[in-house]
């Protein structure tokens, strides 16, 4: 059952509380792909991160939504402009960046609500595609994206090695 549910845009003065929210997301990542994402034990780091370029990208903006007066999640999004080039036509769409819903709150409808909110974004300013991507091992993020609504549309694949 929601309660009191707030979604509110982020300020410079919320970095600490992002760096805080995006723990248990980065935790996810780091496990998964030890060797490219850090451990989250870098706080002060990421709340710089936070409020040196996350909250300051102009084309961007982060919610928040608390439940209670508890801050429960967080979605960063950005308007993204692609111009006509010689094989795909111009493109302007959202691109959610990042989302995290402490682990307390999932599964109580505030993902698809932060979601909504940049839906509705999008749509005001005249944006009708919104893209965002996901490892391949985030099996719980794919399944709530396409319970959104959400294609695959690309794979991105990787090879690492090591020079001679």
């Amino acid at each position: 059952m929601m309660n009191d549910v707030v979604i509110r845009r982020a300020t410079l003065e919320d970095a600490e509380i992002l760096a805080t929210l995006n723990r248990d997301v980065q935790q996810i990542h780091a496990d998964a792909y030890p060797n490219f994402f850090k451990q989250p034990t870098n706080f002060a780091d990421i709340a710089a991160d936070f409020k040196n370029r996350v909250l300051t990208d102009v084309d961007g903006f982060v919610l928040i939504i608390e439940a209670d007066g508890q801050a429960a999640g967080y979605i960063y999004a950005k308007v993204v402009s692609r111009p006509e080039n010689a094989y795909v036509y111009a493109q302007k769409y959202m691109l959610v960046d990042n989302i995290s819903i402490s682990p307390q709150y999932q599964n109580k409808g505030y993902g698809k609500m932060l979601m909504q909110a940049v839906w509705d974004t999008a749509v005001t300013r005249g944006i009708h595609r919104i893209l965002l991507d996901t490892y391949e091992f985030n099996s719980n993020a794919q399944q709530f994206y396409a319970k959104m609504g959400f294609e695959r549309m690309k794979i991105q694949m990787a090879l690492d090695f090591n020079p001679i």
